[in-house]
């Protein structure tokens, strides 16, 4: 019975790493890159997945695959773009550009 119930477990665990998608890509102002732990979110239909910014404004992240939503954490503002997670890993780059006070995510 424990076996079985180990079998069980460690299935649904594959199930759900076999279903996140890479995302990755770079954050950008002005054309220069965003600085190192300048949060982000992907948020999914299954829930949450944060990260933040190395050095050189890129992202890298899992999560599951479908629609999600990207939103950057800055300055005060969280700025938010729709993005898509696949099987294969997907590079999304923005720049983030103030209009009339208010940041927006601009894909490139």
């Amino acid at each position: 019975m424990k076996r079985s119930v180990a079998m069980i477990i460690f299935g649904l665990i594959s199930a759900v790493s076999v279903s996140a998608g890479q995302l990755y890509g770079s954050l950008k102002e002005d054309g220069r890159s965003l600085p190192a732990n300048v949060a982000f979110e992907i948020r999914c239909r299954g829930g949450s997945y944060r990260g933040q910014t190395d050095g050189n404004g890129a992202y890298a992240i899992n999560a599951e695959k479908g629609r999600c939503t990207l939103v950057v954490y800055y300055k005060g503002q969280s700025p938010s773009a729709d993005i898509f997670s696949y099987d294969n890993p997907i590079r999304y780059d923005f720049d983030l550009v103030l209009v009339n006070g208010q940041y927006t995510l601009r894909r490139k």
